[in-house]
């Protein structure tokens, strides 16, 4: 919003007694309700005041046009005609190049059509004319802080405003906006506050008091001030455009819908108006009518935060390559906005394209150093990559900015533990832990790690935790069940199987896990009920299939086991473990040409698999092949002599 002062054009102007209004008892000449200053002002005065000036103007001596030009070039400017105000002012000022009047009102109109120079320039000339020309100081100032961005400057034009103006309320509002601008919010304050007091029935001071608690985050009070301004000023959309961010930021999405439609009845083609109804639209999550409405902003004006805000939503539908394009348009069109180039980074990293990805978070890092989301994504990318290392340095470096986040400590304790360093694991989980007692995940991470190092009973005890802060997670039971098989405590084990299956009856993982417990206890048929289970609730479950191609092979129902591992390998192509376990059941069918064929397809995928050559050398020997047979006894004892599965 424009904090512009409604100007009084009778302090502007003397009126010639030539040119003087009529006496009461006469109608007013069109001179006259040209150059009046009218009690109401909006649209419908300003388009009297032209028409009467047009009148005038035909009928006028040259002498009598300039002031009858530059009051038409100020009704222009109020109706935001401001072509048609330089104009007039350009014309008065031929008549007259010194006049003040005319280069005030030229430089109102220029400073609305962004000819920011231009309008310096005019108000320049006449503070050198008139040093205390309040009106030209105020807008000189406003000049300063928004097209030069020198708010200090403006300050000052505006302290000296202050000093000399017989309505010290516009002075106000306009040193309020500049204390914003300088960060200096309870200044902005208690100067909008005070123009409150002194002008409480002009919108612009309760705009200033908006603006200024928004800054102070008092989000509920700045509605108010907001909706006080629009009572006021019900011809501007403004105050309503800044009711619909705000609503968006109270989660209000509706309310920020309404008032976003109010200012587009008042200005149908304003990009702001347009941006605000996009922008309530997303929060409504009304994905597609946003993109669409974001179209219609970027058909009129390209922005930045619309570019950015369409990308987000691309982001969500997985429409990768669209999102790209936003976002690289929205980095050119603010280059030092690091967000942009966040988002960037994380769209190339959906595409695969990790290089371009870490290059684009690299680039934030470039046009804001202290970015934390940059290296936060970059420790991300890196884990993705499975390059631990280079993410363990990232998080610390991101822990450095944020020392708090315990999400940040968690990241920084997978890496560790992927790097094999679990003792350095565990100390980041301990501080993620007391950062967020409530986040289960990270118990159930600390409990993997003692896991490993075999304290089962420390690990229970994390599971524990994590249950008790998500307690219908199944997973969760399943985890704690293992490690009670682990400790010997079989019942307690039982027991949270049957929990997390009452809990998630439509569970593979679930169903899986207490198959595998049944099949180390020999119990076979219950064992194949649950994988049963899990294949049902899930039916490209691969896990499932090849566990309960295990029980059928122990049960040498080795047909049955073929078919569940051709699932399996259908869902998992060229998995060595299959394949070797494929070539085992052929060996017990006695089929040895078909298991060699496992066995090889089995290496190929994994050159290392010791089971598959300890077995191939078993089925060489039967079809007479002793020199391959020994060949891969030696290849196997290269391995250390270690089977592996």
């Amino acid at each position: 919003m424009s904090l512009l002062p409604v100007l009084s054009v009778a302090g502007l102007l003397t009126v010639t007694p030539a040119t003087a209004p009529a006496a009461a008892s006469r109608p007013p000449t069109p001179a006259a309700v040209c150059l009046a200053d009218p009690d109401e002002r909006n649209n419908e005065t300003w388009k009297r005041i032209v028409a009467a000036c047009d009148q005038a103007l035909a009928a006028s001596p040259a002498a009598d046009k300039i002031a009858l030009l530059v009051h038409r070039s100020l009704a222009h400017w109020r109706m935001d005609d401001n072509a048609a105000g330089e104009r007039d002012a350009d014309a008065a000022l031929a008549l007259q190049p010194d006049n003040v009047e005319a280069r005030l009102a030229r430089g109102l109109s220029r400073m609305d059509l962004d000819k920011a120079e231009l309008a310096l320039e005019d108000f320049n000339a006449v503070l050198r004319a008139e040093p205390d020309n309040v009106q030209a100081r105020l807008k000189r100032g406003w000049l300063l802080e928004t097209a030069k961005g020198d708010a200090k400057a403006a300050l000052a034009d505006f302290d000296v405003a202050l000093k000399s103006t017989t309505d010290p309320a516009s002075a106000l509002v306009y040193r309020s906006g500049a204390y914003l601008e300088l960060g200096q919010a309870k200044a902005a304050l208690q100067d909008a506050d005070r123009a409150t007091r002194l002008a409480a029935d002009w919108s612009n001071t309760w705009y200033a008091r908006g603006a200024a608690l928004d800054a102070l985050e008092k989000t509920e009070d700045a509605i108010v001030a907001f909706r006080k301004a629009a009572a006021l000023n019900p011809d501007d959309p403004d105050p309503l455009l800044a009711i619909a961010r705000l609503s968006r930021r109270a989660e209000r999405p509706d309310e920020a819908a309404a008032a976003a439609e109010a200012a587009l009845k008042l200005a149908p083609k304003s990009p702001d108006a347009l941006f605000e109804q996009a922008a309530a639209l997303q929060s409504q999550k009304k994905p597609e009518l946003a993109i669409a409405a974001y179209g219609q902003v970027l058909s009129l004006k390209p922005s930045a935060a619309a570019y950015y805000n369409r990308a987000q939503l691309f982001a969500a539908a997985k429409r990768h390559e669209d999102a790209l394009a936003d976002y690289r348009k929205a980095a050119e069109l603010d280059p030092k906005d690091p967000d942009a180039r966040n988002g960037l980074g994380i769209e190339l990293g959906a595409l695969g394209r990790q290089a371009e990805e870490i290059a684009a978070y690299d680039d934030a890092l470039r046009v804001a150093p202290d970015n934390l989301w940059a290296w936060i994504n970059k420790a991300i990318s890196y884990a993705d990559a499975g390059d631990w290392k280079r993410s363990v340095e990232a998080y610390r470096i991101a822990i450095q900015r944020a020392p708090d986040r315990a999400d940040l400590h968690a990241g920084l304790g997978e890496g560790l533990a992927a790097l094999g360093d679990d003792e350095a694991a565990r100390q980041a989980y301990d501080r993620a832990i007391a950062l967020d007692p409530k986040a289960s995940d990270f118990w159930q991470a600390r409990a993997q790690i003692r896991r490993r190092a075999g304290r089962y009973r420390e690990a229970i005890s994390d599971y524990d935790h994590a249950i008790a802060a998500s307690p219908t997670d199944a997973d969760l039971l399943v985890g704690r069940a293992q490690l009670f098989r682990l400790n010997d405590q079989p019942a307690r084990a039982t027991a949270d199987f049957d929990a997390a299956a009452k809990l998630a009856p439509k569970s593979a993982f679930v169903f899986n896990n207490r198959g595998l417990a049944e099949t180390d206890d020999g119990a076979y048929e219950a064992a194949l009920a649950d994988y049963g289970r899990a294949i049902a609730a899930e039916p490209d479950y691969e896990p499932a299939y090849y566990n309960r191609a295990d029980v059928f092979m122990a049960l040498e129902r080795h047909d049955r086991a073929i078919r569940d591992l051709n699932v399996s390998l259908r869902l998992s192509p060229n998995d060595a473990m299959t394949l070797t376990r494929k070539g085992r059941a052929y060996w017990f069918l006695m089929d040895y040409r078909r298991a060699l064929e496992e066995y090889d397809a089995a290496l190929a995928a994994d050159p290392k698999s010791g089971q598959a050559l300890e077995w191939r050398a078993e089925v060489k020997e039967k079809l007479g092949d002793a020199a391959g047979a020994k060949a891969d006894r030696e290849a196997l004892k290269a391995l250390s002599g270690k089977a592996r599965s």
